[in-house]
């Protein structure tokens, strides 16, 4: 059966079948007369007037053939690429003036610097609440073979998952691969970590999502840029991550499931009905403020709104000389002070809680905690001690009364508050001292409170 358009005063005759390629892929207007025999009899009738017209133009079909194209501009994809290439030149510059080669600050930035400009460090997150790790992590590099192939992968991919979810369904999918890749990282290692290889991994997982929805309704050479040709992909760079030291894995996985599910949650722009693409797009843009204000709504001090996201408390110090224990984060180092004490130390070098047990002095004889404490602070030649800052409180802890000692040292550093709890019972002295500058002592304070709760006396061997 053959369909015929009037155009101007020509009629042209083409088939059901050309018909109905030509409505999905734009080709017929609304207004251009139509006549079909079985719905329009001898007639010429708009095209919009039919039904056929309307159902062959609006399916998703008919809205894949009209739209889809790879040659349009990906502005969130570009911006993300540039800010990453911006954020690592100016530390590389940043390195060299403080004089380091430029070789060296080219392809390894050292650890403390990566730190300083916006590294993944739980300690830092979960101690101090710079929650803004988070989002900075991604987009910085250690080095220039770090950054090159993952700007690439996002200029590429990015480029392709932006043309069929449009820009803001795409920084959608950026936020939340972002999120996961860095939530996941936080929760599965302590290491300071970086880049955008969770972002990566939740592009190609957002186009595996989009090629097994819709790529049937692909042209077939665009098939192979979505869909389960990225799987073998994935796994194999999910495989080379495991075999890796210095590969952060949990970041991979969190941002490949992150993206996998913003895609699978939203509808790419690429198959929206007319009608409902300002619906959709107010809807993607509520989204991306949510995912943006993240960040912001995370940024307060760790003992706030958040005080159940401090760091879990699982590495626990037993004496047994006096029957003592007291419990701090994981990833704490083991380390000694200045003065030989065994320490707990934050990789932040912000925080730290050095513990000691010794005979206890004897009446009239040696200083009280204090004395003790200043002559113990007198000994180091780096600082200078405050003595009218010293003061002296009782503590209870664990059920006993202890004494506590708090005063402030002027250190290289600035100055830094020494807070020490004291108790003298059964024959022995027991000291827990914390350490941190003066600046982020309410920072630290949720967290000292809970190291302190944790502190548990039971009979020891060596009281008397």
């Amino acid at each position: 059966m053959l369909v015929d358009l009037l155009v101007g005063d020509e009629v042209i005759h083409i088939s059901y079948g050309e018909f109905e390629l030509w409505v999905r892929e734009g080709r017929i207007p609304e207004g251009l007369p139509i006549r079909y025999p079985p719905l329009t009899g001898a007639a010429f009738v708009p095209a919009a007037e039919l039904d056929l017209y309307r159902r062959l133009r609006d399916d998703v079909a008919a809205r894949v053939m009209r739209r889809f194209s790879l040659g349009r501009f990906a502005p969130v994809s570009a911006a993300v690429s540039v800010a990453c290439v911006a954020i690592f030149a100016a530390m590389v510059a940043s390195l060299v003036r403080d004089g380091m080669p430029w070789r060296e600050a080219l392809l390894s930035a050292p650890v403390d610097a990566l730190v300083e400009w916006g590294a993944k460090e739980p300690g830092r997150v979960l101690e101090l609440g710079e929650w803004w790790r988070l989002t900075t992590a991604v987009l910085l590099h250690a080095g220039l073979l770090h950054l090159l192939p993952n700007v690439a992968y996002i200029a590429y991919v990015g480029w392709n998952v932006e043309n069929v979810y449009g820009s803001a369904g795409t920084a959608v999918i950026f936020a939340a691969s972002a999120a996961a890749a860095s939530g996941l990282s936080l929760l599965g290692t302590a290491v300071p970590s970086v880049g955008a290889s969770g972002v990566t991994f939740g592009l190609f997982s957002a186009a595996v999502v989009f090629g097994w929805r819709y790529g049937f309704l692909l042209p077939g050479a665009a098939r192979r840029k979505f869909g389960w040709a990225f799987l073998p992909f994935l796994a194999f760079f999910l495989f080379l991550g495991l075999r890796s030291s210095v590969v952060d894995n949990w970041s991979h996985v969190g941002g490949c499931v992150g993206g996998g599910l913003a895609a699978l949650l939203l509808l790419p722009a690429l198959v929206e009905a007319d009608g409902e693409r300002v619906v959709r797009m107010r809807r993607r843009a509520a989204a991306a403020a949510v995912l943006a204000a993240i960040p912001l709504a995370l940024a307060m001090p760790p003992g706030g709104a958040l005080a159940g996201l401090l760091p879990e408390l699982r590495e626990t110090y037993e004496d047994p000389r006096a029957g003592w224990s007291f419990a701090v984060p994981s990833y704490w180092k083991v380390t000694t002070d200045r003065f030989g004490a065994d320490t707990f130390a934050s990789p932040t070098r912000r925080e730290a809680v050095a513990h000691q047990v010794v005979p206890a002095p004897t009446s009239g004889g040696p200083p009280s905690p204090r004395e003790d404490l200043l002559a113990h602070l007198g000994g180091d030649p780096h600082v200078r001690v405050r003595p009218e800052s010293a003061r002296t409180s009782p503590r209870v802890l664990a059920g006993r009364e202890w004494s506590r000692i708090r005063v402030t040292v002027e250190t290289g550093e600035g100055p830094w508050e020494v807070e020490r709890y004291v108790l003298d019972e059964g024959g022995l002295r027991v000291a827990l001292t914390f350490e941190h500058p003066l600046e982020d002592a309410d920072r630290y304070a949720a967290l000292r409170e809970r190291i302190l709760a944790s502190v548990r006396l039971e009979g020891g061997e060596g009281r008397e």
